[in-house]
């Protein structure tokens, strides 16, 4: 299937280059099909391949003789029901020349699994790169300032310089959350369009994520345990006051069906996650969400993510049951450092020389109660 989505308003998306016009047009296609990859294995690769790339693109070498090529690998040898990670963002954003740019690919991960993000040379093949412009790489796809790039969250911020289409690709790799053993990769070729603008970008809140709830908030991550009730918030505005925002986000995807988002406003405007958490273990996880105006003809973008640390709460093991003058040793999890009391009866006593003495250590995991 093919759909246009083009970064422009209604009123310009007839005059887009997908209908003829002259503004940027994009189109996002599709391709569904279920193949049996039989006998398991380490090394599937699945590919597409097209000619030509647009030649409006400032950062490769005539770039309307290059091609574009796209693969996926999976190691079924290793886990056969395994899930692939997938994008949630159309990595196709419009940004304002000279402003702070912040876009996020924005992949997950069904199973929990961890991904690592990577700035990846451009193909036109399985064996043949992209030839970039003098002046750009694939580590520096584009030229300006501030350029920032996180592997753990795959945030990618920049003020560019120039204006045009800016070619660039990304890896994410996969592995498992308990073994760590690689499981496979997804790549992505995206275009970011530059270009010159009075209007300003959505900016989020400096303060970033406010805490409404459960947990506390460090440094911009939000730390929760299983079973607290996390209620946060975060607000996007636009220094253009009549610009209308419009907010997205993979916040289910990403943390659980079960949270609950709601928006309010619309310039600025709030998005709102409730989620009581249900995840056993310890966790990190990233959502995304990403703001655009209605300016014409392009509607300027923003994204970034936000992470969520689910942390393994204290246990302080089974209820033990002994009798006068037998031992049992207690067992906490959940932490590095314990304070043990005592909720009724005699008060806890670690002092070998005291009569009272009925525990060997009141700070430690596994203290030996008599």
């Amino acid at each position: 299937s093919i759909t246009e989505i083009s970064q422009l308003c209604p009123t310009s998306i007839s005059n887009s280059t997908c209908n003829g016009g002259t503004y940027t047009g994009i189109e996002k296609h599709t391709y569904t099909t279920i193949a049996v990859l039989n006998p398991p294995c380490n090394s599937w690769t699945m590919s597409w391949s097209s000619c030509c790339r647009n030649q409006s693109v400032i950062n490769l070498a005539n770039p309307a003789s290059q091609n574009t090529y796209l693969s996926a690998s999976m190691y079924s040898g290793l886990d056969n029901c395994n899930n692939s990670p997938y994008f949630t963002s159309s990595g196709t954003p419009t940004v304002n020349l000279g402003q702070p740019a912040e876009f996020n690919f924005g992949a997950v991960d069904p199973d929990g699994d961890s991904l690592i993000y990577f700035l990846a040379p451009g193909r036109q093949s399985a064996s043949s790169l992209v030839v970039y412009a003098s002046g750009y790489t694939f580590l520096q796809p584009i030229q300006g300032s501030n350029i920032t790039f996180n592997s753990v969250t795959g945030q990618y911020n920049f003020t560019p310089s120039f204006t045009g289409n800016h070619v660039v690709n990304v890896k994410v790799e996969e592995y498992d959350k308990i073994t760590g053993f690689f499981k496979g990769s997804i790549k992505r070729d995206v275009q970011i369009n530059v270009i010159s603008s009075s209007q300003n970008q959505p900016t989020f809140a400096a303060g970033g994520l406010v805490n409404n709830g459960d947990g506390t908030l460090s440094n911009g991550v939000m730390n929760v345990c299983d079973g607290d009730s996390m209620d946060i918030s975060i607000t996007v505005s636009d220094a253009n006051t009549l610009d209308v925002l419009t907010l997205t986000h993979n916040v289910q995807a990403a943390l659980d069906s079960t949270a609950v988002v709601s928006i309010t406003g619309n310039n600025p405007s709030t998005l709102n996650i409730k989620w009581l958490v249900n995840l056993a273990g310890s966790s990190q996880r990233f959502f995304r969400i990403q703001a655009q105006d209605n300016a014409c003809p392009y509607k300027s973008t923003i994204s970034k993510a936000f992470k969520v640390r689910v942390n393994e709460g204290v246990f302080a093991g089974a209820d033990q049951h002994i009798c006068s003058g037998e031992t049992v040793t207690l067992n906490a999890s959940g932490g590095t450092a314990f304070t043990w009391g005592s909720i009724s009866g005699d008060p806890i006593d670690t002092n070998p020389s005291s009569t009272g003495y009925n525990m060997t250590c009141d700070n430690c995991a596994n203290p030996q109660v008599f």
